[in-house]
């Protein structure tokens, strides 16, 4: 795999690329300040190639139920906290 950070600003964003085999993915992330809180978010731009295209529906769905279970343990944690 290899990740290529692209954009950075301060507490505001957090951009890279990430190459693994067929597949290409750009992430940003975002924060922001929302009352007491932090508001983060996560944007991809993925493409499959190659043997694996036909597969593409399946791996966005598979990505984004694992994401939406960690940033929700995320979360949990980081209330815990305060």
């Amino acid at each position: 795999m290899d990740t290529k950070v692209t954009e950075y600003e301060l507490n505001r964003k957090f951009g890279k690329n990430i190459k693994s085999g067929p597949i290409t993915n750009k992430q940003i992330n975002t924060y922001g300040s929302i009352g007491e809180g932090t508001k983060f978010t996560i944007s991809y731009d993925m493409k499959v190639s190659g043997v694996m295209k036909p597969f593409s529906p399946i791996l966005l769905s598979s990505m984004r139920k694992a994401l939406k279970k960690a940033l929700g343990n995320l979360k949990g944690i980081l209330e815990a906290q305060t």
